[in-house]
């Protein structure tokens, strides 16, 4: 759901709720994603 999130404030340009989903998949996805970047789909969430 993380990264989705941040996917979608990206395009949306809302940079700190895209943030705020960046830190959730750093914490519970352990993932590195960029500060103001977005996440990249992993394997298992890709459709």
């Amino acid at each position: 759901m993380g990264e989705y999130c941040s996917r979608l404030c990206a395009l949306e340009g809302f940079a700190g709720h895209g943030e705020q989903a960046n830190i959730r998949v750093r914490r519970f996805g352990g993932r590195d994603v960029p500060y103001a970047g977005q996440a990249v789909p992993s394997e298992l969430t890709k459709a």
